[in-house]
């Protein structure tokens, strides 16, 4: 089964619209993919240590997000893009078999955000990033 974790804008759910839509959709036409949304909380330090966890509980195929979950979710592409990166505020860091790079993981999960509507949506073989 591929996962989807989907990062909610602030104040958005699982019952939200965009959620909703990509669940029906994909429960119509890829029931071997899987959205995931969960709630984090307000509190930007406890937000990021959730969704940190779930990242490495989850090893999802994509990560979306949306509004204030972009901004989630670019942080958390910042912090595994370091291999010295902290995934929570605990002492554990990633190795470097544990980078974005690994075949053996799938932590270089592509990334697609939409913080505003003028932004394009990227094509999934697209990098997320351009250097």
């Amino acid at each position: 089964m591929r996962t989807i974790l989907y990062i909610h804008g602030m104040g958005g759910g699982a019952d939200s619209r965009i959620p909703s839509i990509l669940n029906q959709w994909f429960q119509a036409q890829r029931p071997d993919v899987q959205v995931i949304v969960r709630t984090y909380d307000f509190n930007p330090d406890r937000a990021t240590a959730q969704i940190d966890a779930w990242y490495t509980e989850l090893h999802p195929d994509l990560l979306i997000g949306e509004s204030m979950g972009a901004n989630h979710a670019l942080a958390l592409y910042a912090r595994l893009a370091s291999p010295d990166a902290h995934l929570s505020s605990s002492d554990a860091h990633l190795s470097s078999s544990d980078a974005p790079n690994s075949s053996a993981r799938k932590q270089n999960a592509p990334v697609f955000s939409q913080t505003t509507p003028n932004l394009p949506i990227r094509e999934q073989n697209t990098p997320v990033f351009s250097q």
